[in-house]
């Protein structure tokens, strides 16, 4: 039988302490620094981009299957960090990353869910 080997969160900066208890703070902290961060400065607003990659990957898709839209890439992306989490390696950050997509997913979504609303 295999033993899993579980990935270890990175202790807080600044000599903090830090309760196992605290783990999905850090994580979602984590999170949020990077969707709210220099990213948005380097490329831009995330709806945009990932409007851009969902029109890219329409590009190459089959007439007959829907759309993708730019929260289902974020979806997708997440998807690819959760088949990350289920191999060998599991690492702190894929659970970081995976969380920041699903927000982001949440976020534009939502913006769309609304902005359908008022029309």
């Amino acid at each position: 039988m295999a033993v899993t080997s579980y990935p270890v969160a990175p202790l807080p900066h600044c000599g903090a302490t830090m309760s196992k208890d605290n783990y999905r703070t850090r994580l979602l902290d984590e999170a949020s620094d990077l969707i709210n961060g220099d990213r948005q400065d380097e490329y831009g607003p995330p709806a945009d981009n990932f409007q851009r990659v969902a029109d890219l990957w329409n590009a190459f898709g089959d007439e007959d299957n829907a759309e993708i839209e730019a929260w289902q890439v974020c979806v997708f992306l997440a998807l690819l960090k959760v088949a990350r989490l289920s191999g060998p390696k599991p690492s702190w950050d894929t659970f970081v990353d995976a969380s920041a997509y699903f927000a982001l997913a949440g976020e534009i979504f939502m913006q769309r869910k609304r902005d359908d609303d008022l029309s």
